[in-house]
Order: C-alpha cells, then sequence, then structure tokens
C-alpha cells in the first residue's frame, strides 16, 4: 500500500512539474521600456512570462540606441538560469535583456535554436519551453 502511494505522489509531482511549462520568446522591442540611469546609459526593461520581467542596461548606451536596434539572437545561461535576448543596430546600438530565473529550459519546436543559442531575425524562431 505505502509503495502505491509513494507511486501515485511521484507521478502527481511529475504532472505538476509538467502543468507549468508553457512558451515564450523574447520581448519585441516596441515592449522594452527604456529609462535613464543616474551614472550614464540607460536601462531596460519588459514584461515577462509567469510575472517576472525582462531586463538589462546599457551603461554606454545612447538614447537613440533603443530605437535604432533590431533583435538579433538569444542564448540561454545555464549558469545564471537566464534567457539572454540581444537587438544590434549600426555602429555602437545595442540592448540586451535577460529573463531570470528560467530553472528548466529547452528550444520549441520548431525553431532554430542549436544547442542554447539562437541567431534569427525572426524573434519567433527563437522561442523556448521554460518553466
Amino acid at each position: 500500500m505505502r509503495i502505491a502511494l509513494t507511486a501515485g505522489a511521484f507521478a502527481m509531482l511529475a504532472l505538476t512539474g509538467n502543468a507549468y511549462a508553457a512558451t515564450a520568446t523574447c520581448p519585441p522591442i516596441s515592449t522594452i521600456k527604456q529609462t535613464e540611469m543616474g551614472e550614464g546609459g540607460y536601462s531596460y526593461s519588459a514584461p515577462g512570462p509567469n510575472g517576472l520581467t525582462w531586463e538589462g542596461e546599457n551603461k554606454e548606451a545612447k538614447p537613440s540606441y533603443l530605437d535604432e536596434s533590431k533583435f538579433t539572437d538569444a542564448k540561454y545561461k545555464d549558469e545564471t538560469k537566464a534567457v539572454i535576448c540581444s537587438y544590434e543596430g549600426s555602429g555602437d546600438a545595442g540592448v540586451r535583456v535577460a529573463l531570470k530565473p528560467v530553472n528548466s529550459w529547452a528550444a520549441a519546436p520548431g525553431t532554430q535554436w542549436n544547442d542554447d543559442f539562437c541567431k534569427n531575425s525572426d524573434i519567433s524562431k527563437c522561442s523556448f519551453i521554460y518553466n
């Protein structure tokens, strides 16, 4: 009887863990908010999934960097449990935002991920599954 209860409990935990898995993508540049930092540069934020926030900063950024940049790639860093999205423009223009913690990560089906890196100008091709 105990074995059956234990097995049932593990099965419920496994199902519960999968229930929270969802698909997400880097934020469209139009949703990223730019805020001037007191010591120079800008911080960036955008709404993320499950109440999380995409965040980043560039101490060398100019006011035009956000408007001049376009999505270029995404990377998952297991060491920091973060998905990092890069947006680049001409010259030094660039913005990065990170979503963390992403405790469990996998490339979404039909995307262009190569291991933990995705380079594609189509942001949807870098979608990912997370917990």
